[in-house]
């Protein structure tokens, strides 16, 4: 894995969840009925320290992408992703679901609204702010269409 990793590994929850915003209603409804688990959190911060680990900047622009399909086959085009996302139990898809959800999930808590992922963002919420600082740019999500 030579280039930057282009993955939706850094969790930029405004930059995101205003891309995400003109996803159509299927997609919307997939993102809004996944539930966050301890050990998809678990496995999505193991994905950004390995990226982080061999040296790259992960992120991924999702200018263009107006699907979860469509960022997902962006994300899996990358070189090494597909390897290291199935080395941490993900599909491209799973990772993008995942990983938007995350972000939405923190925006939300952040906003006051109240849901399961709310509940478990706010009992996970320092290792979710560790992984958030794992990636660059974490402090300049604003209007970023990275995640």
């Amino acid at each position: 894995m030579t280039r930057q990793l282009g993955i939706a590994l850094t969790i930029l929850a405004l930059g995101c969840v205003t891309a995400a915003a003109g996803f159509d209603a299927a997609d919307q409804t997939t993102l809004a009925k996944h539930v966050l688990t301890e050990d998809e959190l678990n496995r999505l911060m193991a994905v950004m320290e390995d990226a982080k680990g061999h040296g790259h900047a992960p992120s991924v622009n999702m200018a263009g992408a107006g699907s979860l399909d469509a960022l997902a086959a962006k994300v899996d085009t990358e070189p090494g992703i597909h390897a290291l996302l199935a080395a941490h139990g993900f599909t491209a898809q799973d990772y993008v679901v995942a990983a938007l959800t995350t972000a939405r999930t923190a925006m939300m808590a952040q906003m006051g609204a109240g849901n399961p992922n709310v509940a478990f963002y706010r009992a996970h919420q320092a290792q979710i702010d560790r992984m958030m600082d794992l990636g660059p740019g974490a402090a300049s999500a604003a209007g970023n269409d990275e995640i």
